[in-house]
């Protein structure tokens, strides 16, 4: 629930800021494994996630009065070259502020060079390092390992007296 909110505050705030302050409609999107193998434990879990944090967005305003947040979601169906295409498609013809997804490292290493060419912010849900070094508009919603590994070492030696 704590990360949930952190997301929703997160994207609420990146949003205010960089909304054009005249659109009553803020666009995103969203890309996720709705088909495919990667569907049956990611697709439309993330899908409903989303779909709820831009309800509660919506409904507190956090956009400011007058002005709400819509998501365009689309089925990457866990294919790369579809991860891509659909980069693209957001950035270009949608118009969409920001990218929510991809799921998972080996969808997210290659469309997060095609975001920093678009200069679209990309929001992967992945934790490997080399996609916030794709540069300056790829960011991971995932703790990196190593970060959460040092954390949960320290509390199994310190609390739990683990050797």
């Amino acid at each position: 629930m704590k990360i949930a909110r952190i997301w929703v505050l997160g994207l609420g705030l990146l949003l205010y800021a960089g909304a054009p302050l005249r659109a009553d409609e803020v666009v995103i999107a969203a890309q996720y494994p709705l088909s495919g193998p990667m569907a049956s434990y990611s697709g439309p879990f993330l899908k409903e996630g989303t779909e709820i944090a831009i309800q509660r967005i919506n409904e507190t305003k956090m956009l400011g009065e007058g002005r709400t947040l819509k998501v365009i979601i689309e089925d990457n169906a866990g294919d790369r070259n579809q991860a891509i295409s659909l980069m693209n498609r957001f950035a270009t013809s949608d118009n969409a502020l920001a990218v929510l997804g991809v799921y998972g490292s080996y969808l997210s290493l290659p469309t997060a060079p095609v975001a920093n060419e678009l200069k679209v912010p990309f929001l992967a849900i992945a934790a490997s390092p080399a996609i916030v070094q794709a540069g300056p508009w790829s960011f991971i919603l995932i703790e990196q390992p190593d970060s959460s590994m040092k954390i949960l070492s320290e509390y199994a030696a310190d609390k739990l007296k683990v050797k």
